[in-house]
């Protein structure tokens, strides 16, 4: 069963025990799962294929742009290709070099396609070359995962991805602990830890940093092309 956006968050404030959120108010929890939602989208970023619908004579693209409002400039793209989608199945028409691939080297514009900012850009010969009427423009790649923003939305990656969350977001807490002194007495007093030293936490706090460690590695995607 999918984990919602809520129930991960619950999952985090049991982890750092504060599940009444005594000490670290929900927002705190979403601020963290934001840095740490980051840290996973570059580790293990989600693997996308996307067809983009030509314009005559446009030679840039906004890529995701169904997914992010604004150009993300982490989104990375491993194939370009164009594609018949009149023909059934489609078939693909042709290979679209990237500019790092020019057999001379060639940096400038013209050379191939690439990426910058989150925008995939077209040389001129290959945008002139697409039948804008019967063709898309296939691209395979590799892009930060979208951020959740309801508390029923559910989690998009796989659970060894939220393992790996929350372990990290525990990382962060840890750290707000144990490097301030009037955080973690608050934290002993309203969450119930009065048993808890800080030298114990700071114990906890390089487990938590081994696990995180541990888990990025074995989550960790290989980019092929990029």
């Amino acid at each position: 069963m999918t984990t919602t956006y809520l129930e991960l968050r619950q999952k985090i404030a049991r982890a750092i025990q504060d599940p009444d959120n005594e000490t670290f108010s929900d927002d705190t929890l979403k601020d963290v799962v934001s840095s740490v939602w980051a840290d996973i989208g570059r580790v293990a970023p989600e693997q996308f294929t996307e067809d983009i619908t030509p314009i005559a004579d446009q030679l840039s693209y906004d890529l995701r742009a169904d997914v992010f409002t604004d150009p993300n400039p982490d989104v990375e793209l491993r194939n370009v290709e164009i594609w018949d989608t009149d023909a059934s199945p489609n078939v693909p028409v042709f290979w679209v070099t990237p500019k790092k691939a020019h057999y001379a080297d060639l940096a400038h514009s013209q050379a191939g396609w690439e990426v910058w900012n989150g925008t995939l850009y077209l040389p001129n010969r290959v945008v002139a070359g697409i039948d804008v009427d019967a063709q898309v423009i296939r691209v395979w790649g590799y892009s930060p995962w979208a951020m959740v923003v309801e508390d029923s939305d559910q989690l998009p990656f796989p659970h060894s991805y939220e393992e790996a969350l929350v372990v990290g977001a525990n990382v962060g807490i840890l750290r707000r602990l144990t490097s301030n002194r009037a955080l973690f007495t608050a934290w002993q007093t309203r969450s119930n830890n009065t048993d808890v030293s800080m030298a114990s936490l700071m114990n906890d706090l390089e487990a938590a940093k081994d696990e995180w460690r541990r888990l990025q590695r074995a989550i960790q995607v290989a980019r092929e092309g990029v």
